[in-house]
């Protein structure tokens, strides 16, 4: 059995008067009752309708579903991995700068060690003139 088109119009609305009046026409208590067999049975059709749709539609559905699930697994496994390799960069930048920083404090160092070496030449060879002057 199927349900009149009336129920399936876009603008239906059953508080409107005449929409109320096409679908619940007063009638006698018997004459409702047979209504209210019909309503009855119009419901049943559409839930038979919609159970077909589900059950036709559940495979892609559960399908789709599960293809979401893939697809957050691998974004939580690609996210754990970015936060590993920023982690990795994070440590290897702090290593060459602290690298660079010590072969400039070296450099420092060395070039103050090669001045202080030239110096100490200096006074090395004033003294010997000076022992040399004195003899």
């Amino acid at each position: 059995r199927e349900v009149p088109s009336l129920y399936f119009k876009e603008d239906f609305r059953l508080e409107e008067g005449a929409t109320f009046r096409a679908a619940c026409p007063f009638s006698t208590f018997n004459e409702n009752a047979v209504l209210q067999e019909k309503l009855s049975q119009y419901l049943d059709v559409v839930e038979l309708h919609l159970v077909k749709e589900i059950s036709l539609r559940s495979s892609s559905f559960f399908e789709a579903q599960g293809q979401l699930q893939d697809l957050n697994g691998k974004i939580v496994e690609g996210c754990a991995r970015i936060r590993e390799l920023k982690d990795t960069v994070r440590l290897i930048d702090s290593d060459l700068v602290e690298s660079a920083r010590q072969i400039q404090q070296l450099n420092g160092t060395r070039t103050n060690l090669l001045a202080l070496q030239q110096k100490l030449r200096l006074i090395l060879y004033v003294n010997q003139a000076l022992s040399a002057l004195k003899l």
